[in-house]
């Protein structure tokens, strides 16, 4: 039983804050926490067993023997949390393991900054359209004021 899951998450001011996961019963507070401040995989050979871990609502609930979190790391803050959990065994994750998760999760961070950096390109780009039109509208009110006043003075000048 390998459930994978990706909660997202922001850093701001030292404190750990999750966006979007409004139910804290959806993963392990602490580990997710430690995985976010040191950037680094988090690995829980036995998380019933662990006493930082143990007794955390979620732990509990879920009797997770095996936990393994890594980080989705883009430019800035870290971007989400990659999660496999086992309730079978203790020691079920090994550093292949890690190290499988790791290029998944650093593959995951590029997508979502190429996803964020586009949707940034698609807004600027309706932008320019707006201001290309506004433009536009000007130049054709210009124009009119113009050709008005050519007008005018060419019928003051007869």
């Amino acid at each position: 039983h390998f459930p994978a899951s990706i909660s997202s998450c922001q850093e701001a001011d030292a404190k750990i804050q999750m966006q979007g996961v409004s139910n804290h019963s959806n993963y392990c507070q602490t580990a997710v926490a430690q995985c976010l401040q040191t950037r680094m995989p988090y690995l829980c050979d036995n998380a019933l067993a662990d006493p930082e871990l143990a007794q955390d609502p979620y732990i509990q609930a879920q009797a997770i023997r095996s936990l393994l979190y890594v980080p989705l790391t883009g430019t800035g803050a870290p971007l989400a949390v990659l999660s496999l959990e086992n309730t079978l065994g203790a020691h079920m994750f090994t550093q292949e393991n890690i190290y499988r998760l790791s290029a998944i999760a650093r593959q995951s961070a590029i997508v979502l900054e190429n996803a964020r950096l586009y949707h940034d390109l698609e807004q600027e780009n309706e932008q320019r359209k707006i201001v290309e039109k506004n433009l536009e509208q000007l130049n054709h009110e210009l124009e009119d004021r113009i050709n008005e006043r050519t007008q005018a003075l060419q019928q003051s000048n007869h």
